[in-house]
């Protein structure tokens, strides 16, 4: 298996530690999701942006998983092979809380909040 390394520098993550607050383990979500943004406001290359896709589609939390694959399918490097990957992997859950025609949406568009 491929090893996919996409920490951000460790400023980034100092940040997130000293944000931390007791009981924040609960939602370590938004510190995912905090990370994925960081490297989607960068000027990423598409190696990058493959990588970030691959374990947006293996986070166990769907519903922020589903968010982050929109907004992954908005960035400018997409491709329509992530763009049916994605299809399939959503459709197979409710819990991601997305549709197939919000993620077409995504792709076509090409702008994001990032």
């Amino acid at each position: 298996m491929e090893r996919i390394k996409i920490l951000p520098p460790d400023d980034v993550i100092n940040e997130l530690i000293l944000s931390y607050e007791s009981g924040m383990e609960d939602a370590s979500e938004h510190a995912r999701f905090g990370v994925f943004m960081y490297w989607l406001n960068k000027d990423i290359d598409s190696k990058t942006l493959s990588s970030l896709f691959k374990v947006a589609l293996l986070d166990p939390d769907e519903p922020m998983a589903g968010s982050l694959i929109k907004e992954i399918l908005a960035h400018e490097l997409s491709t329509a092979h992530q763009l049916s990957e994605a299809i399939e992997k959503i459709i197979s859950s409710k819990y991601y809380y997305s549709t197939e025609e919000e993620l077409i949406e995504c792709f076509t568009s090409k702008v994001g909040p990032y």
